[in-house]
């Protein structure tokens, strides 16, 4: 989600685009999503549900139609080498890491201190957004499926997951216990995100997590930057089989590595609907 900021200030307004040119028959769409939201928010998918009944196919960062995909997560989870969280932080830390966490999510830590400490960040957000959050890509799947039309992923279980094994344990577990234990921290950088989302300004998520007060600008090779390249090769081969839509957390579309940035170099013509 991470300056070149203002060569790419015509890019921000929308979560929508249109790809088409170099061949392309028919234009795909990629469309930049926030995986939770509460269903109130649901509204923000609209575009992108519309969009499904001009494609032949939807492609999500995981593939949600497959029926293994919870128990792959599920069991990819845990941090390797039976690593745990008490053991990254001091004890003093992790009690208070325990106590605020359990107050927040409504789950022991200790239950799950052998997950990965920024997964753990997920199971706070009920708590933060008041809600029980859906996905919007969740609503993609279902009416992609309700239409027969093929949900696939631009990534694997296995890849995803190794994205948190990447980012240093020691530094998770730091920054999960700041944003547990720094008051509404954690709460006020969601709704932050979350109300930069609803304006539909990529440059300013863009921004935000470029800034390294949120922890993790550090990381944006791993988080970002190779994914998107990766992605690159699997967008351009779908879309020059069937028109596509492709579905991806906002924070992948801007900036000079962003998907839309990387499709333009390639010679395709992406637009903002």
């Amino acid at each position: 989600m991470f300056t070149s900021l203002s060569a790419q200030g015509q890019d921000s307004g929308s979560l929508l685009w249109e790809v088409s040119g170099k061949g392309l028959s028919k234009p795909s769409y990629l469309f930049g999503t926030f995986h939770l939201l509460c269903p109130t928010e649901m509204e923000i998918a609209k575009p992108a549900l519309a969009v499904v009944d001009r494609c032949e196919q939807v492609f999500l960062e995981l593939d949600f139609d497959d029926p293994q995909m919870m128990a792959q997560m599920q069991a990819q989870m845990g941090m390797k080498d039976g690593k745990t969280i008490d053991k990254l932080i001091s004890e003093r830390k992790f009690a208070q890491l325990d106590s605020q966490f359990t107050k927040m999510s409504g789950i022991p830590l200790k239950l799950v201190a052998g997950m990965k400490p920024l997964l753990l960040a997920s199971m706070l957000y009920p708590g933060v957004l008041g809600c029980n959050p859906s996905s919007p890509e969740g609503e993609l799947a279902k009416k992609a499926l309700e239409q027969k039309k093929e949900v696939i992923g631009l990534e694997t279980v296995a890849r995803q997951m190794e994205v948190f094994d990447q980012i240093p344990y020691a530094v998770q577990a730091d920054l999960l216990y700041e944003y547990v234990t720094s008051g509404n921290r954690f709460a006020k950088e969601t709704q932050e995100m979350i109300e930069v989302y609803r304006k539909a300004d990529l440059n300013g998520l863009y921004k935000i997590m470029a800034d390294p007060a949120y922890g993790l600008d550090k990381y944006n090779d791993i988080l970002l930057v190779k994914r998107n390249q990766e992605w690159i090769a699997v967008i351009e081969k779908a879309m020059q089989s069937k028109p596509s839509l492709f579905a991806v957390g906002a924070g992948h579309l801007p900036g000079e590595q962003g998907v839309i940035a990387l499709l333009r170099k390639q010679g395709y013509t992406v637009k903002p609907l």
